[in-house]
């Protein structure tokens, strides 16, 4: 066959099938199921790896469940804290996994009508210590304290960070450790993540929890603000307040060892 006859069935071929794809091409697109990238950050029992490399967890098995009834495939990945933040804050992800809530976050997350799980905010000591407080901030001042970097402790601590000075860290592990270490007296954490960080790190016998709590905080799904997902988030919401409603959501928590008050979910 001569080559320019090669050469013009090959254009048509290639335009015919360039044409294919455009005729089609949205009908392709109409029937791909959209997917929705959730991150949060290693918070025990809420969002966890396995050691098989499996992201489980309450988040993790509530996300899976949304999505199916809501007909979008979930990407959950892992990161940390400050920069999970800051990937839904910039549109890179469409949700926040677990976030509390504050003023500063309610600027660019549009939070859940309704929470999926409660954190109790507390201090740790050493053991030999005998510091006693009465629940008030101020009475805070003559301490030093420890905090993880980019936690919320509830609006009346938050309130006080800079009047506070208080030693930020990147894990609660080194929180602990610095109060150890007699570097703080004070470990500022919730009562969820203090569980299981003491128990892995042998420390149950050298710190004490110290009562009263700093607050009671409650960790929602967030959705990023600037990618306007309001339609989205409400076909969300409906599902998840489902879930509420049938006692999935309190049975999760209960499996984990922690307590969901049904009354106080609608927000």
């Amino acid at each position: 066959m001569p080559l320019i006859r090669v050469f013009r069935r090959l254009v048509k071929q290639t335009l015919f099938a360039v044409g294919l794809f455009l005729l089609l091409g949205p009908v392709w697109a109409a029937e791909t199921t959209p997917v929705l990238n959730f991150v949060g950050s290693q918070f025990p029992y809420i969002l966890e790896r396995s050691a098989d490399g499996r992201i489980e967890g309450i988040a993790a098995d509530l996300i899976r469940d949304i999505a199916t009834r809501i007909d979008i495939q979930a990407d959950i990945q892992i990161y940390p804290w400050k920069r999970a933040q800051e990937m839904v804050k910039q549109g890179m992800a469409h949700v926040l996994i677990g976030p509390y809530k504050t003023p500063d976050r309610e600027q660019y997350l549009d939070y859940s009508q309704y929470h999926f799980y409660q954190d109790h905010m507390v201090f740790y000591q050493r053991s030999q210590s005998d510091i006693t407080w009465n629940g008030k901030i101020d009475a805070l001042d003559a301490h030093s304290i420890a905090v993880v970097l980019g936690w919320s402790y509830g609006a009346a601590f938050d309130a006080k960070i800079a009047q506070l000075k208080p030693i930020q860290l990147q894990t609660l592990e080194k929180c602990l450790t610095f109060v150890l270490v007699g570097r703080a007296q004070l470990c500022a954490t919730n009562q969820r993540n203090a569980r299981v960080t003491i128990g892995k790190a042998n420390y149950t016998e050298k710190v004490k929890m110290l009562l009263p709590a700093i607050s009671d905080t409650k960790g929602y799904f967030a959705f990023a603000k600037v990618l306007e997902l309001n339609k989205l988030k409400l076909k969300f919401d409906q599902q998840l307040k489902q879930l509420i409603d049938s006692g999935i959501v309190s049975e999760l928590n209960a499996r984990a060892g922690l307590l969901y008050q049904v009354e106080s979910a609608v927000e």
